[in-house]
């Protein structure tokens, strides 16, 4: 069975659909990339903040400190009690380049103990 060529005229229009497509298919592979690596980021600021509640619950804020030294980057803390629990809440931002505008927030809680 022979291959049928493309005519001349075929070509240029074969070049423009995948000049059309490539920067999309480009775009949206960057996207999904992009939100496995916040989402994985999530994951460990929210295993992060359950272990801080624990230990400042436990008044072991070296360990806490510790939980924190975790995290390549800059977080800020907030904290509310609510009776014997305490609630720790860690942002930060994780992402580098057009990333780094997002701002992820975990919340920790763990009872008192004395």
């Amino acid at each position: 069975m022979p291959h049928r060529i493309a005519p001349d005229s075929d070509r240029g229009s074969v070049t423009a659909e995948y000049a059309l497509v490539l920067p999309l298919v480009l775009a949206t592979l960057a996207f999904i990339i992009a939100a496995v690596t916040l989402g994985a980021h999530k994951i460990v600021l929210t295993s992060v903040a359950a272990d801080y509640a624990r230990f400042m619950a436990r008044d072991d804020s070296a360990a806490a400190q510790a939980s924190l030294a975790q995290l390549n980057y800059k977080t800020a803390i907030t904290q509310q009690h609510y009776g014997q629990i305490s609630c720790y809440d860690i942002s930060g931002n994780p992402g580098v380049g057009p990333l780094s505008i997002i701002t992820i927030t975990a919340r920790g809680c763990a009872a008192k103990t004395e």
